[in-house]
């Protein structure tokens, strides 16, 4: 089953709970109706998100003009809606616990308590967002854990691994070491451990979730074959 057909149903099955929580809420039981309506209604919002973003990188791979020099910051966007949905899953809980079920009610109290402080947190900037750039040197992460510098001439593959529908790229370095070397000393452990976790789960020690960077992840692997295979054409991305 394809992506989009799952995504689709799911949407579906989601709109059709949203429909029988209004009926519950017709029939007098408000707070488990409009419970159960909020949620499923989050959950369609949150597939109808995501089918979004597959039509929107939907196409043949295409040539990116990428600015050099020029930080590309990780969006808000994504991690701002999903706060509001865990918000609103806890006031859902804690509609359909009240006078109910004490645990639920207890759970959702606790996801609104939590999704205002990572709300709080965003705002504050905390933790730093994590960007991209590139340089004729090569590709610079910036921010995070690991911050470093993956040169174009110490690529070795370039593979696009399919997660719920997007499309995040692997990048495979020839020599690992010496991706480790343009980390800052003091970060250097945190940036092993971060490069190990990622090949066990990833099999790459370095990935790129393009379309949090605004960016299609099929574009993207073209783009950067590109500097790899034709190093005159680097001087490009002069900033």
């Amino acid at each position: 089953m394809t992506s989009r057909i799952r995504l689709t149903l799911l949407l579906g099955v989601s709109v059709l709970f949203v429909v029988m929580g209004l009926v519950v809420v017709a029939l007098g039981d408000w707070r488990l109706g409009l419970g159960n309506t909020v949620f499923f209604g989050l959950a369609a919002a949150v597939f109808a998100y995501q089918l979004r973003e597959l039509s929107r990188f939907e196409g043949p791979a295409q040539q990116l003009t990428l600015q050099g020099g020029i930080p590309l910051q990780m969006s808000l966007q994504r991690r701002a809606f999903f706060t509001l949905v865990v918000f609103g899953a806890g006031a859902s809980s804690v509609l359909m616990g009240f006078q109910r079920n004490q645990l639920l009610f207890a759970l959702g109290a606790v996801l609104m308590l939590a999704a205002v402080v990572v709300g709080v947190l965003m705002v504050l900037g905390i933790p730093k967002r994590q960007s991209l750039m590139f340089t004729p040197e090569g590709i610079h992460f910036l921010g995070g854990a690991a911050p470093c510098v993956l040169h174009f001439d110490n690529l070795a593959q370039l593979q696009a691994a399919e997660w719920n529908g997007h499309l995040i790229v692997l990048l495979q370095p020839i020599n690992l070491a010496a991706l480790l070397l343009t980390v800052p000393e003091a970060q250097r452990d945190a940036a092993a451990k971060k490069f190990g976790q990622s090949l066990a789960y990833m099999r790459a020690p370095l990935t790129i979730w393009a379309s949090q960077f605004g960016l299609e992840a099929r574009s993207l692997m073209k783009t950067i074959e590109r500097h790899v295979r034709e190093p005159a054409n680097r001087s490009e991305l002069k900033s």
